[in-house]
C-alpha cells in the first residue's frame, strides 16, 4: 500500500493520540532501518551521517546506536547548529556523541546516510540542505560510496516525485511504514534506488489511506503467501511440475541454456528444452545435465511434449513466425512468453494476413499467459495491440496492454511492473544496475515457468519472480561472488537458493 505526505502525517498523529510516544516510534523506525542496512548493504568501513534538525535525523542517530553496538565506526556530518535540532533528535543524538568519530576515512567502503529531510522535502532545496545534499553526491560519486536514505532521498517530492537538480541519489531508500507514492515515480527511480519498507507497527496504514489506487509494492510480507507450500515427505519429481522450454536457435543457445537451467533451480521436477533439430546435439552437449531435450522441425509437434507450464522465447530466432502464432494459439497450458516469441507475435499482429493476425492475438490474450517484455518489445507489443498507450508512462503501458489482452504483463527495467486485470499494478523493489547484461530475462523466463509449473498463478509467478531475481542479484555481490562490472547471469542463477530462503525468512 502507498500512501501520501499527508496521509503519513495523520497516522503519526493518530498514533500518538492513541498513546503511542514519539520516542517510542523512532526507536523502532531506528532499529528497522539498523537491520535493513544491515541485510542489504555490505558491511562498511564507516558510515557518514548528513543529519539535518528534524526526526529524520532522529530516525538515523538511532540506527547509529544500533550500527556502534555492531562495531561500525559513525561520523556526522551536522548542516545545522545543534541548538536548532528538534530535542527529541538532539537526544538521540546525546545517545551516541562520545562515541562518534570526527574523521572520514581516507580509504575503505563507505556507507553515506541521508537523514537530512523527511516528509517534509521536495525539489525547493535550501541552504544549507541543499550545500549538504551536493556534498553527499559527491563523496557518492568520488569514493563509489553507498546511499542509504531514511524515508526517502532529500530533494525528491515524496508524492510526485519530481525530484530537485541536487537532490540526493540514494542506493538504497529505506521508507518507514509504508510507501510514499512519489517514490515510485519514473521521476524518482535513480533517485530512490532499492526500496525497503521499516515496519512500524503503530503506523501501518489500516486502509482507506492508498494515495495511488491500485498500486502494491512486492516486499517479502506480501510474497510469502504467494510462495508454494512446504513439499510433503513423500514428495517426487512428478509433482514438481513438469517445464516445456521452448527456446535456441543458431548463435542463440545461451538463452535457451539459461532458462532451462533457471527452471531447475526454480523447483520445477523436470524441464526439457525443446530445441530445433539442426542445433539440438548442440544444445545437448552443452545443457546442465538435468534438463531433457527434444528437437523439432515444426511448432505443431510440441502440443504432444508433456508439460504443465511452458516458457517460450529466449534466443528462439524468427524463422517462422506465423507458425509459432498458430501453435501458441492453440496451446492451453500456461506459459511464459518473452524475447523472440514477443517480437515474433508482434509481427504477426500487425501483419496483413488476417487469420495470422488473429491467431497472434489469440497466443496472447489470456489469462494464463504472462508476457515479459523489455522497453524495446514492449514498443512493439503495443504497436500490435495498443497504439494509444506507446507514449504512455510505463504503468500505463503495463495496465492498458494488460487490460486490452486479458494477459499478465511483467514490463521489466529498473523498477519492474507486473499488471494484471483485476489486481493492483505491482511493483517490483529488489535489484541493482549490475543486472544490466545479457541473460537475466532468460533466467527470469524460466525462474517464472517453474513457479507457473507448480501451480502458482501467472501474476504471483512474476511478482516471485521479479522479487527473487533481484534479490538473487543482490546476494552474489552481499556475498563477495561477484562486482555490478563483473555479474553475470550465470552467478545470480546460483544464487537463486538463497534468495528463496531471504525471502521465507527475510524481512528485507
Amino acid at each position: 500500500m502507498t500512501v501520501t505526505c499527508e496521509q503519513m502525517r495523520a497516522l503519526e498523529a493518530a498514533a500518538v493520540a492513541a498513546g503511542v510516544t514519539e520516542d517510542a516510534l523512532m526507536e523502532e523506525a531506528g532499529l528497522g532501518i539498523a537491520r535493513a542496512v544491515a541485510a542489504l548493504v555490505p558491511r562498511p568501513d564507516a558510515v557518514v551521517i548528513f543529519a539535518g534538525k528534524g526526526h529524520n535525523a532522529g530516525d538515523a542517530f538511532v540506527a547509529a546506536r544500533h550500527w556502534l553496538e555492531a562495531g561500525w565506526p559513525v561520523v556526522v556530518r551536522a548542516c545545522f547548529d545543534r541548538t536548532d535540532w528538534r530535542p527529541l533528535t538532539a537526544a538521540k543524538w546525546q545517545r551516541v556523541a562520545d562515541r562518534l568519530a570526527t574523521d572520514v576515512p581516507a580509504a575503505g567502503r563507505l556507507l553515506l546516510v541521508d537523514g537530512l529531510l523527511g516528509l517534509g522535502s521536495g525539489c525547493g532545496l535550501r541552504a544549507p540542505v541543499r550545500e549538504a545534499c551536493r556534498e553527499l553526491n559527491a563523496l557518492r560519486a568520488r569514493r563509489h560510496a553507498c546511499v542509504v536514505a531514511v524515508d526517502g532521498p532529500t530533494g525528491v517530492d515524496f508524492d510526485t516525485g519530481k525530484a530537485d537538480v541536487d537532490a540526493v541519489r540514494a542506493d538504497l531508500t529505506a521508507t518507514v511504514a509504508a510507501v510514499k507514492g512519489g517514490l515510485l515515480a519514473e521521476a524518482a527511480v535513480d533517485h530512490v534506488g532499492r526500496l525497503t519498507v521499516v515496519p512500524v507497527a503503530a503506523l501501518e496504514p489500516r486502509g482507506g489511506e492508498d494515495g495511488r489506487p491500485g498500486d502494491e509494492v512486492l516486499v517479502p510480507s506480501r510474497l510469502r503467501p504467494m510462495l508454494p507450500g512446504p513439499r510433503p515427505f513423500d514428495f517426487h519429481k512428478g509433482r514438481a511440475g513438469r517445464v516445456l522450454v521452448v527456446a535456441g536457435s543458431r548463435g542463440m543457445l545461451g538463452a535457451a541454456r539459461f532458462a532451462a537451467a533457471a527452471a531447475v533451480h526454480g523447483g520445477a521436477g523436470l524441464v526439457t528444452l525443446a530445441a530445433p533439430k539442426d542445433v539440438q546435439d548442440v544444445a545437448a552437449a552443452s545443457l546442465a545435465p538435468e534438463v531433457m531435450v527434444r528437437g523439432y522441425r515444426d511448432f505443431r509437434e510440441l502440443a504432444a511434449a508433456p508439460a504443465d507450464a511452458l516458457a517460450v522465447g529466449p534466443g528462439l530466432g524468427r524463422r517462422d513466425d506465423a507458425g509459432l502464432a498458430a501453435w501458441l494459439a492453440g496451446e492451453t497450458r500456461p506459459a511464459v512468453v518473452d524475447a523472440d516469441a514477443l517480437n515474433a507475435l508482434a509481427a504477426v499482429g500487425v501483419a496483413d494476413a488476417a487469420g495470422s493476425a488473429r491467431e497472434a492475438r489469440e497466443a496472447v490474450a489470456r489469462p494464463d499467459r504472462l508476457l515479459t517484455p523489455h522497453p524495446g518489445e514492449m514498443k512493439r507489443l503495443l504497436e500490435a495491440w495498443g497504439r494509444s498507450w506507446v507514449d504512455a508512462p510505463r504503468a500505463r503501458q503495463a495496465q492498458g496492454l494488460s487490460s486490452e489482452l486479458g494477459a499478465v504483463v511483467m514490463l521489466k527495467g529498473a523498477r519492474s511492473l507486473v499488471a494484471a486485470p483485476a489486481h493492483p499494478l505491482a511493483h517490483n523493489t529488489t535489484g541493482h544496475p549490475g543486472m544490466a547484461s545479457g541473460g537475466m530475462g532468460d533466467v527470469l523466463t524460466g525462474l517464472a515457468a517453474a513457479l507457473l509449473a507448480q501451480g502458482v498463478s501467472p501474476r504471483a509467478a512474476a511478482c516471485l519472480g521479479a522479487w527473487l531475481l533481484g534479490r538473487s542479484a543482490e546476494l552474489a555481490l552481499a556475498r563477495g561472488s561477484a562486482s555490478p562490472e563483473s555479474l553475470r547471469a550465470s552467478v545470480v542463477l546460483d544464487h537463486l537458493g538463497p534468495a528463496f530462503d531471504a525471502l521465507r525468512y527475510g524481512d528485507a
